[in-house]
């Protein structure tokens, strides 16, 4: 059989005008029984049957028009010859004039027409009167230069598997159809997949599409789209509204630079991905590519074809939506281009959820609440190997770490206990602390830790840390809200190392205190015991203790009780 390519007209012969066509003189008359009767005069030398979707389906049967619909491709696929009718294209003896009316023919911004383009073994272009202007091999060229589609698709030399997912879509980013629904519907056989119509869905026909592609692709070019209408103040989600936004991604391809790749899919949460998170509160990223305050940027396994030889993964701006826990939305408008290899490979992958279709402004606002402070509390026991408290009875201290160990995320609690005397068992016992907190809180907020651990100590991994603390409450706080840190100490010696006056060593010797604007508030809870215990020194040390001079930032409070309860 032949088969027919063309741009409707309104008066166009359907499957139900068929039967009645010898008693209607007035069809006769219209274009769209001229059009019919001159492509079967056209094709009867060679086929036995022709083609046309304007008569040839019964588009008053929803299932008739969904099975035509996702068959179309093949159906153009297995034609004999296909014919390209350009109704708008005026013959010409110059060549050349010939050349130029058929670049400006609507034919080429259809959306159906992509399809019946590629689809065939041989296709044949006919100029308004029906007389053949080329064949889609001669003409290759001339039709790549028009369309942008790759020449070797034209001349059937390459098969559409071996392109990537974001330049197929790149095909089809300049044209147009009728419905919204049908620039969705006229893929489904270029990227081989199924699915049903929906008419009246608009924009989420375009969203199924993607969804059916990565039910049988894992090519993440599919996320390598850009749109100025992306920002932060309107973001988007992970997956593209319409073909438009892959208009300059034509020569992005699949980069493999992990040695696994990690399944991705659709979930009622969003789009699960277990990627390469670069996260905004890691000093390494803010120095290796355009930074911005809030924003992560999610490496996705592609780059930039013109770039192979110094290939650099693309990446996707994305911002955590208030609530957090993973949940992610595009805010970028364009591409990260220039990230570097040795940055992913010092990046761990991270689960993530992404959000899949467009958000609403109103979704990602902060509530207009105050934020709550995110706590990091240490509770210092002393040991009870010393006997200073009854069998069978619990220490404050150990009493209040009960009461906010599990109050939820805002805060983190560590309990310890001080083995030994004097301050620099507490100090010791206090960095310790600190730093398992840290710990806790970079795997409940993924902020990243640095800093040496050598016999050097403690202190320069913690420090780096604290450095870090403006990058988490801009990231993580609902909205903005400070980091407060808490300490319960059992004992009435100053502990000025703690809170804002703690600092850390340096490899040259060197000592230094921490930022005072990044470690406030602070607070050091100490426990003044009742003055009728019989131990002189477990008496609480009074604020005015010259130790504490210069001291401004740290506020002491004391609660009252004996030392067990």
């Amino acid at each position: 059989y032949a088969i027919l390519s063309h741009r409707w007209d309104a008066d166009e012969i359907t499957f139900q005008d068929i039967p009645h066509l010898r008693d209607n003189d007035a069809k006769k008359k219209t274009q769209g029984y001229q059009k019919v009767m001159r492509f079967c005069e056209k094709v009867a030398d060679h086929f036995e049957y022709a083609w046309i979707d304007t008569c040839c389906i019964n588009k008053e049967s929803s299932t008739e028009l969904s099975e035509a619909i996702n068959s179309m491709f093949r159906w153009y696929k297995q034609a004999g010859r296909c014919y390209a009718y350009l109704n708008d294209v005026s013959p010409s003896a110059d060549q050349g004039q010939l050349y130029a009316n058929m670049r400006r023919s609507q034919w080429f911004e259809r959306g159906w027409t992509l399809q019946e383009l590629i689809a065939p073994s041989y296709v044949v272009f006919l100029a308004k009167d029906w007389t053949e202007i080329g064949c889609r091999k001669s003409l290759s060229a001339l039709i790549s230069e028009t369309t942008r589609i790759d020449e070797s698709v034209l001349q059937g030399d390459t098969h559409l598997q071996r392109f990537s997912t974001a330049k197929k879509m790149s095909w089809a980013s300049g044209r147009v159809t009728t419905r919204r629904e049908d620039i969705a519907y006229c893929l489904m056989g270029i990227f081989d997949v199924s699915m049903p119509l929906l008419y009246g869905e608009g924009d989420k026909a375009f969203i199924r599409l993607q969804e059916e592609i990565m039910k049988v692709s894992d090519d993440q070019t599919l996320f390598a789209w850009e749109s100025s209408a992306v920002s932060s103040d309107h973001p988007s989600g992970l997956l593209a509204r319409s073909p438009v936004g892959f208009r300059n991604s034509g020569n992005i391809i699949p980069f493999k630079f992990t040695k696994e790749t990690t399944p991705y899919w659709v979930t009622n949460r969003g789009i699960r991905l277990d990627s390469l998170l670069l996260r905004a509160s890691d000093v390494d990223v803010q120095k290796a590519v355009r930074w911005t305050r809030g924003v992560d940027i999610l490496a996705l396994e592609c780059c930039d074809a013109s770039k192979i030889l110094s290939p650099k993964p693309l990446g996707v701006k994305l911002r955590e939506t208030p609530g957090g826990h993973s949940h992610f939305v595009r805010v970028g408008p364009s591409l990260e281009r220039n990230i570097p290899l040795d940055l992913l490979y010092h990046t761990k992958p991270t689960i993530i959820y992404a959000q899949k279709t467009l958000v609403k402004r109103e979704y990602v606002k902060s509530p207009k609440v105050s934020g709550r402070t995110k706590n990091l509390i240490i509770c210092l026991d002393s040991d009870d190997s010393r006997n200073t408290q009854p069998k069978n009875t619990t220490s404050n201290i150990k009493t209040m770490h009960y009461l906010v160990r599990g109050t939820g995320d805002s805060q983190v609690c560590y309990y310890g206990t001080v083995s030994g005397n004097g301050m620099e068992h507490v100090k010791k016992c206090a960095m310790s602390a600190y730093k398992v907190l840290w710990e806790i809180y970079q795997d409940m907020y993924r902020v990243a830790m640095s800093g040496k651990r050598d016999n050097e100590g403690e202190y320069q991994g913690t420090a780096s840390s604290f450095r870090r603390i403006e990058n988490l409450r801009d990231g993580y706080s609902e909205p903005r809200a400070r980091v407060t840190f808490l300490g319960l100490f059992d004992a009435t010696m100053p502990t000025t190392y703690i809170g804002v006056q703690l600092g850390y060593h340096t490899n040259w010797g060197q000592y230094h205190l921490l930022p005072s604007e990044i470690s406030h508030p602070a607070y050091s809870i100490r426990h003044a015991v009742s003055m009728d215990e019989q131990d002189i020194a477990l008496r609480p040390t009074l604020i005015g203790d010259p130790m504490f001079e210069g001291i401004q930032d740290v506020e002491q409070v004391w609660f009252l009780g004996n030392h067990a309860v």
